[in-house]
């Protein structure tokens, strides 16, 4: 059997001291001393063999099969996620399995539909094709009757929430700031007569309302917003129910808001919350909430901390 030697050698530098690391104090350095000094450090500065290696020539080693870009991991993997979410949605770490819905929560079970728009004509349609131009305010009469109140803001208890969403089979229109005298809540089937649009940018909002009358209740309507392709275009106003995932973290937007990447079904949308709720890239979370409208794209906007909560 013959064996082939092979050599390895590698060059080190030493690095160049003017001065001793470490100093005796009171130590006498002689000529003689010097001069070994210098020939030791030149010796070990010189190319040296580090490595001697012989190997037996006994052929080439075992072929133990093609190893393909990404297989030289061997460590163990200790992402422990196995789901295989398929549709290619952002909700594949969070399950609303088990969890109580937040419209339940919110307004008790039953008492919401989910899905297709189950209301009549009220006459909001009306309403909204007479909206004006952007930045522009009109006076009028607008007659409703029998539209359902499907959100209301954050009001201190006993108050008149003074932003109040309402639909209809048309859709769905907003008050802001707007007092109707009266303590409204989501279920409440109203008639009132709008006196005053304005259009905030891209968002028609009734600024003045009047004679609100409370007629009956019905059930609180929102759109699947895990089924559904949601757009402002569209779905203006009205309230969509969505779970998923905050996908990250957007920075400050407005006051003591903050916002975020917000993924649920097909849908990728900006969510505006207040900064004290401490959201945070990964959390799982359902909302129920109006589709708002910021510089031409959707925006999910809290008004009221009871519109959101977590997935355990």
């Amino acid at each position: 059997m013959g064996c082939k030697k092979t050599v390895q050698t590698r060059t080190v530098a030493l690095p160049r001291h003017t001065a001793p690391q470490n100093r005796v104090e009171g130590a006498q350095v002689t000529p003689w001393m010097e001069r070994t000094m210098s020939i030791f450090r030149l010796a070990l500065a010189l190319s040296l063999p580090l490595a001697l290696t012989i190997a037996c020539d006994s052929g080439p080693p075992e072929d133990t099969g093609p190893v393909s870009e990404g297989d030289a991991d061997t460590d163990a993997d200790s992402d422990t996620d196995t789901d295989t979410d398929a549709d290619g949605d952002a909700d594949a770490d969070c399950d609303i399995t088990g969890a109580t819905p937040i419209f339940d929560n919110l307004y008790g079970a039953g008492n919401t539909v989910v899905g297709d728009n189950p209301y009549g004509d009220a006459g909001l349609s009306a309403v909204i094709a007479a909206a004006p131009a952007a930045g522009e305010t009109i006076a009028g009469e607008w007659a409703v009757t029998g539209a359902t109140v499907i959100a209301v803001g954050y009001a201190p208890e006993g108050s008149n929430p003074d932003n109040i969403w309402f639909a209809d089979s048309s859709g769905a229109a907003r008050t802001y700031r707007t007092d109707p005298g009266l303590v409204l809540k989501a279920g409440d089937v109203v008639d009132f007569t709008v006196t005053e649009l304005t259009m905030y940018y891209e968002t028609l909002e009734l600024t003045a309302i009047s004679d609100v009358t409370v007629t009956g209740t019905d059930k609180i309507w929102m759109l699947d917003g895990n089924a559904t392709t949601i757009t402002y275009a569209e779905h203006e106003q009205q309230v969509v129910y969505a779970w998923g995932e905050v996908v990250s973290e957007d920075g400050e937007c407005g006051g003591s808001y903050s916002c975020y990447t917000f993924q649920y079904g097909s849908n990728s949308n900006n969510l505006r919350i207040q900064t004290s709720k401490g959201l945070i890239e990964g959390d799982c979370a359902q909302v129920a909430v109006p589709v708002g409208s910021f510089s031409g794209a959707e925006q999910l906007n809290v008004d009221d901390l009871d519109w959101f909560d977590w997935i355990d």
